[in-house]
C-alpha cells in the first residue's frame, strides 16, 4: 500500500509534520507547496520557508505560487494524488484545489475544533486561560475550519507554558496523529464527524497593539497575555517590555514598587515579579539591575 500525498505548508510547525510523513513507508509525498521566499529580519534578506527548505533537502518537487490557480490543482490531479494535506499554508484554497485529490483534502489545526477556528488558536487558548487544547484533523471545506473531523487528540496546557513551547508540543503531537489518520481513512476505518457549529469560537490574528498592557490589570491576565504573546509580539507596559516574569502574591497600588531584589511591581489585584525587562531602545536586563538603573525605591510608582 502506497498513499500518494501532496503537502501544503509554510512555517516550522508544518515542517515538523512534513518530516513525519516522509518517514512513513505507507505514505509517499509526491508534491509540496509553500509560500514564496520573502524578506525577513532587519537585513530583509530573502529567506525560504522552513517547509521549502526541508523539501529541497529531501529532493522533492516544491512549488511556491503567490496565488493558488487551476494550474496547481491540475498538477495534483495529474500526479494522481490521494490526499492534499494543508498545515498552516497561508493561502486560501479554492474549491478546485479541495476537489483535486482522489480521496480528500485534509487540514491539521492546532485546537480542539470547533473551538478556536482561525489564525491564532495556540495564542488564544493560552490567553483565554484554557486548561487544554490539542490537534484536530478535518476535511477541508470552502468555509474556514468548518469541515468534518477525522481525528482529534488533546493535551493539557501547562501552567507556565508559553505559546512557543505549546507550539512545539502540538507539532510533535500532530506528527504522530496525522500519518495514523491518513492511513485509517484510506482503509475506511475512520468516519468523519461533523462539527457542532454552535459551539465554535474564533481565534483572530494577533495584533501588535494587543501586547500593550497596564499595571491596572489583574496579574493573572497580564501573565496569560505574556505567555500567549511569547515570542511575538511580547508584552509592553509603560514603554518597558516584560521579557521574563512570574506571578507574586504581594499587594499594593497598581504600578507600585513592592520589592527591589527581586523586583516586584503591584498590579490591580496582586503583583508580578520582574525577572527580566527591557526599556525601549535598550538591552534587556534583570529586574534588580533595572531598578538600580532607574534609581527606584520601594513605594515608587511606575
Amino acid at each position: 500500500m502506497t498513499i500518494r500525498i501532496a503537502f501544503a505548508g509554510t512555517p516550522d510547525f508544518a515542517a515538523v509534520i512534513l518530516k513525519s510523513l516522509l518517514k512513513n513507508d505507507a505514505l509517499s509525498v509526491e508534491l509540496v507547496f509553500s509560500q514564496p521566499a520573502r524578506p525577513k529580519g532587519r537585513g530583509l534578506e530573502i529567506e525560504k520557508s522552513p517547509v521549502e527548505t526541508h523539501t529541497i533537502a529531501a529532493n522533492i518537487p516544491v512549488h511556491c505560487p503567490v496565488k493558488w490557480s487551476e494550474k496547481e490543482s491540475a498538477l495534483i490531479k495529474d500526479t494522481a494524488i490521494d490526499y492534499l494535506i494543508t498545515v498552516a499554508y497561508g493561502l486560501i484554497l479554492p474549491s478546485h484545489a479541495i476537489e483535486a485529490p482522489s480521496k480528500t483534502a485534509l487540514n491539521v489545526h492546532a485546537s480542539l475544533l470547533p473551538k478556536w477556528r482561525g489564525a491564532a488558536p495556540i495564542q488564544r487558548a493560552i490567553k483565554a486561560g484554557d486548561e487544554k487544547t490539542g490537534i484536530s484533523i478535518f476535511s477541508l471545506e470552502k468555509t474556514l475550519d468548518t469541515g468534518p473531523i477525522l481525528s482529534m487528540d488533546e493535551i493539557k496546557i501547562l501552567p507556565d507554558e508559553t505559546s512557543a513551547e505549546l507550539h512545539d508540543r502540538l507539532a510533535i503531537l500532530a506528527s504522530k496523529v496525522l500519518p495514523e489518520t491518513i492511513i485509517g481513512h484510506f482503509e475506511d476505518k475512520i468516519t468523519p464527524t461533523p462539527q457542532n457549529h454552535e459551539e465554535s469560537t474564533y481565534a483572530s490574528k494577533i495584533q501588535k497593539k494587543e501586547g500593550r498592557l497596564s499595571w491596572d490589570m489583574p496579574a493573572d491576565e497580564i501573565y496569560r497575555t505574556y505567555r500567549s504573546f511569547n515570542p511575538w509580539p511580547g508584552v509592553v507596559i509603560e514603554n518597558f517590555k516584560l521579557i521574563k516574569i512570574q506571578i507574586s502574591n504581594e499587594t499594593g497600588n497598581p504600578g507600585e514598587i513592592i520589592s527591589l531584589d527581586p523586583l516586584v511591581i503591584a498590579t490591580a489585584d496582586s503583583s508580578l515579579q520582574i525577572d527580566q525587562i527591557q526599556k525601549a531602545g535598550k538591552k534587556a536586563v534583570t529586574g534588580p539591575d533595572f531598578a538600580n538603573g532607574q534609581r527606584l525605591k520601594i513605594g515608587d510608582q511606575l
